[in-house]
């Protein structure tokens, strides 16, 4: 049960942190127009930080550790 906690905590972390970019994103291009925002690279990084933050959170504590404790415990080595 932890670990699906864990996944749905980080999915929305991600998920804030992706929304929030693309809001700022926005608000700056509004504010200052598109040619001065047009080549941010540093929000579109962030941005896509907080996409694959999104899903593959979700995927490494939904999918992947449970796998990857169940195999542990089957194949241990004695």
């Amino acid at each position: 049960m932890r670990n699906f906690f864990m996944g749905l905590v980080v999915g929305l972390l991600g998920a804030i942190l992706w929304i929030q970019t693309i809001l700022i994103r926005d608000v700056g291009q509004m504010l200052m127009g598109e040619e001065a925002w047009r080549r941010d690279e540093l929000l579109v990084a962030v941005a896509m930080v907080g996409f694959l933050v999104m899903f593959l959170g979700p995927i490494l504590f939904w999918g992947l550790l449970p796998v990857g404790g169940w195999l542990w415990r089957r194949f241990r080595p004695s």
